[in-house]
């Protein structure tokens, strides 16, 4: 691969790791604002690689910067189908109604917390007359 080759696979493993440490930051707008690179970049590179493997010409010396690249592409999948998987959680919780919250009776005891409805309450009177 040529010079310009590895330059842009050194922006592209720059930017997947500082994608990948907002990620894991949970920073996630810090994340999607990098999108547009990514994919620019990530689409120059794919044009590269396939190119260089159809002449042969991927030589020894930018394997190294190939296998990181490969490593930060699996942490960057890794750490979206986190976030993705959180996402959808935190929107689950959110829009699910609480759990036979209709069903439940409430009621307050003497002291402010709730009472146990279902027990008896009965009036003692004690009179020492």
């Amino acid at each position: 691969m040529t010079f310009r080759d590895t330059s842009l696979m050194q922006d592209l493993l720059a930017l997947l790791e500082t994608e990948n440490s907002a990620l894991t930051a949970g920073n996630l707008s810090d994340a999607l604002a990098l999108l547009p690179e990514k994919q620019k970049l990530s689409e120059l590179f794919e044009a590269s690689v396939s190119s260089a493997r159809e002449t042969g010409n991927i030589t020894e010396d930018v394997r190294p910067l190939l296998e990181r690249i490969s490593i930060a592409m699996t942490r960057n999948e890794e750490l979206l189908q986190l976030a993705i998987g959180t996402q959808k959680r935190v929107v689950s919780v959110l829009t699910t109604p609480l759990t036979n919250a209709d069903n439940i009776p409430q009621a307050y005891g003497q002291k402010g917390g709730y009472a146990d409805v279902n027990r008896q309450n009965t009036a003692v009177f004690v009179s020492r007359a």
